[in-house]
This record gives structure tokens, sequence and C-alpha cells, in this order.
């Protein structure tokens, strides 16, 4: 659901474009770009940045800039039609930047911050003592945010199965 459903504004072709950008976050990264119950998830989407998807797998970042475009929040920053999508996506093959040189823009695009540095290292100190917390709850979102901190974790197959076995869809 792009931001303006969930803000009950109206919705047109470029909410499906925010959707397809949902669909490609999930193809390149193997992850849902947001995660969380419905009010959670509903604030993420309407408010939040996902985790850009260079910072996640090896993707050139040229694959942000064109993810931060699809799931623009302000419909105006969105690509206007699903052709420029997928021609933004054929330039990034062709090795051009993803955004066409001709297009006269309403508002600038989105601003992509630099990539942050890993919040700890696989197996570190700070990963351990975190599943050492919650990898005895009950709650699976103890167990989703133990995911989204550490989404390359030592735990993560672990975490999802205890996810599942709590009936919390398996993440």
């Amino acid at each position: 659901m792009s931001p303006e459903q969930i803000q009950g504004q109206k919705a047109d072709g470029r909410s499906d474009i925010f959707s397809a950008g949902i669909i490609f976050y999930q193809f390149l990264t193997g992850q849902r770009p947001f995660e969380g119950t419905q009010f959670l998830l509903q604030q993420k989407i309407v408010m939040e940045d996902p985790v850009w998807p260079s910072s996640i797998v090896q993707v050139p970042p040229e694959f942000d800039r064109v993810i931060a475009r699809a799931l623009a929040k302000d419909v105006e920053q969105r690509y206007q039609r699903a052709r420029d999508f997928g021609d933004a996506l054929k330039r990034i093959l062709e090795g051009k930047p993803p955004e066409d040189p001709n297009e006269v823009l309403a508002k600038p695009l989105p601003a992509i911050p630099p990539p942050p540095p890993p919040r700890s290292t696989p197996g570190g100190e700070a990963e351990k003592e975190f599943w050492e917390d919650v990898k005895d709850s009950d709650d699976p979102e103890d167990l989703k945010l133990y995911l989204e901190q550490f989404p390359r974790g030592v735990f993560v197959e672990e975490a999802k199965r205890r996810i599942a076995a709590l009936g919390g869809d398996g993440a």
C-alpha cells in the first residue's frame, strides 16, 4: 500500500509504481523494505526510507536511486509512468546513470543518504548480547527486531524459525 493510500488520499498509477518498487526491492535484496505489524508498518511506509539495497547486497548504488524514486513518499517525486521506471533500469543495464537526461522534473528527486556503517560485525559482541536478550522471548516482535538490527546476523535462521513457531509469519 502506498503512502497516499494509507493516508486516505487519491491513488493513481503512481501508487502502482510504489508497489512495483516494493516488489523490485524484494527481488534485489530478498527482504521487505518495510517490516512491522499493521500500524507500525503503515507508519514506516509513510515516514521512513528503507535500508538501501547496496547496504544489503552487492549492487551498484544506482539501484538505490531507482528504488528511492519508486518508493518516494511524494507522488510528484516518484516515476510518473511504469515506462519511466523500466527505462531507468534499462539505462543501468547499459552502464548509464538511471536518470533520464532529457526529463524535466516537477520537484527535485529524493536524496539518497550514504549507506550507514555496519551496526556491528556478524557474531560481534553487540549481536550476541542482543540475541541473548531476545532468544527466549514469547513475543515474535522481539525476534523481528533482532532481524531488523542484524539482517545478516549469525542467528537469523534461528530467529526466523522461532518467529514461525510463535505464529509471527516467519519474517
